[in-house]
């Protein structure tokens, strides 16, 4: 799959310097998506994104026009690889990976990218129940998801893992 965007928003809201929120006269994003998925055999399944985003301030406070709209990274890639041992059993692996980003308008503080590692059991019970191990963050790496502002920003989780069981019915 694959796209080619612009999208253009108006008074949209966005943390300032101060942790107050300012509404934005214009902001305008382009960019580009591409999508993969197939098996590269019978058991091997593999999923591949990359997106690739400009997205700046285009309208409103004069010391933050043309600035990049804040937590939005320029580039992101994710990459999954799942592999079906028996009918029974699958393992995956896979990465996510995105880059810098700015807390605010003001563009003064840059978010570092990352790249994560996670993995995952799969495995079907019956052909109603099935149960599904996932561990993220596999090398317990330090980074940042999210900000409020320059001051308040948020870390990534440390190695986290989730168990899933599942019905059919």
């Amino acid at each position: 799959t694959g796209a080619l965007f612009q999208l253009d928003r108006t008074n949209t809201p966005t943390v300032t310097g101060t942790g107050g929120v300012e509404q934005f006269g214009a902001t305008r994003t382009e960019g580009g998506e591409l999508g993969l998925t197939g098996y590269l055999t019978d058991q091997w399944q593999v999923s591949a994104g990359f997106g690739h985003q400009i997205s700046l301030i285009t309208d409103g406070a004069a010391a933050t026009i043309g600035k990049d709209v804040a937590s939005v990274p320029h580039n992101t890639l994710s990459l999954w690889n799942k592999y079906q041992f028996t009918p029974m059993f699958g393992a995956g692996l896979g990465l996510v990976h995105k880059t810098s980003f700015f807390a605010n308008a003001d563009n003064a503080v840059e978010i570092p990218g990352y790249t994560r590692l996670d993995a995952a059991l799969f495995l079907k019970l019956t052909d109603t129940w099935s149960a599904q191990l996932n561990v993220e963050n596999i090398f317990n790496e330090d980074y940042f998801t999210a900000a409020h502002n320059n001051f308040n920003i948020m870390p990534g989780a440390p190695t986290s893992a989730y168990v899933t069981i599942g019905a059919k019915f």
